[in-house]
């Protein structure tokens, strides 16, 4: 297996001659990589004593692969998963009664699914006078955030050069397909440090970040990010799907997607969520009480009973409490 990968650029000495290559393994499944600007900033050089030698401006990017380029490649080359696309969507477009779960044996059979107002059991379908049926295609994804050491992982230099990776998965196929590595799609690479200096929401929110210096791009496909593509898949984008006929070829159908599950382990959701950013931090989050190196820290305690052999020192947030803290930042 490592033979055969790493025999993929035998001979290529070229960054042209390596994409070509590509080009020619992945064939339809080919989705051209967007770079995106994040933003400047200024660099300064010191010397040995502290002085000031150079002033240089250095452009910070983080690089995209269009989901919505994926998902046209993934329906038109994979007969498979387009089958499950299809039986997903009419099962999610019924508007036949369907009673909750009672037993959660997959993403959809959870609340969070089932109350969503566009894939859940009272969402109906959604109109498309293009398709053969009236229908529009649903699409549910499952974002991923983790990161990725490539260079000097033990060296003086580990973490200079770590990677943090958003990536999908989408939940219309069969749970044993999903997650296959043929399934799983990456949608943005970016530099750690960058993600730290920039924050989460420029590099998922994209070029349509709602700020009042911000103006909407003149071409809304131009917004690679993750966020640019949901908003599209949100507002639904044409594409060319094989035809349910038994004459083949295909149609215009209009296809709409959300998010409705994001997952990462402890230090990636760290970077994400308002949680402190290391495992041995003092405080879990940025606003408990609780303290690790508290005398009483590990001790019997409990939200809910009070009792000589249990404590009740710890203060836990109401959900109208989380609320409001969230309210503030939109306001």
């Amino acid at each position: 297996l490592f033979r055969s990968r790493l025999n993929w650029f035998e001979g290529l000495q070229t960054k042209k001659q390596e994409i070509s290559s590509l080009k020619k393994i992945l064939g339809g499944a080919w989705v051209e990589p967007v770079q995106r600007l994040l933003g400047s900033r200024n660099v300064t050089s010191e010397g040995l004593k502290g002085e000031e030698h150079s002033v240089r401006t250095e452009k910070d990017y983080c690089w995209d692969i269009p989901l919505v380029g994926q998902i046209r490649a993934l329906i038109q080359q994979n007969q498979v998963a387009w089958k499950d696309i299809l039986e997903s969507s009419k099962r999610w477009s019924s508007t036949e009664p369907r009673p909750p779960p009672v037993t959660i044996a997959d993403i959809p059979d959870g609340k969070l699914f089932c109350d969503h107002p566009k894939l859940g059991l009272c969402s109906g379908p959604i109109k498309c006078s293009s398709s053969s049926d009236g229908q529009a295609i649903k699409l549910a994804f499952k974002m991923y955030f983790d990161e990725v050491e490539i260079a000097n992982p033990i060296g003086f230099a580990a973490g200079v050069h770590s990677i943090c990776c958003f990536y999908v998965s989408l939940i219309n196929l069969e749970p044993e397909k999903r997650n296959r590595l043929e399934n799983t799609f990456v949608v943005t690479l970016a530099l750690n440090t960058d993600l730290k200096r920039y924050g989460p929401l420029k590099i998922i929110a994209g070029a349509l970040e709602r700020t009042p210096n911000t103006k909407p791009l003149p071409d809304p496909l131009m917004d690679t990010s993750l966020g640019g593509q949901m908003r599209l898949l949100d507002a639904g984008v044409q594409m060319e799907v094989p035809c349910e006929s038994a004459l083949g070829g295909y149609e215009k159908r209009t296809v709409h997607g959300w998010i409705v599950v994001c997952c990462a382990d402890y230090p990636a959701a760290a970077k994400m969520l308002p949680n402190a950013t290391s495992a041995s931090a003092l405080l879990p989050c940025r606003q408990c009480n609780w303290q690790r190196k508290h005398e009483k820290a590990f001790a019997p305690s409990s939200f809910v009973r009070s009792s000589p052999s249990t404590l009740r020192c710890w203060k836990l947030r109401t959900t109208d409490q989380v609320c409001k803290k969230v309210k503030q930042p939109r306001s």
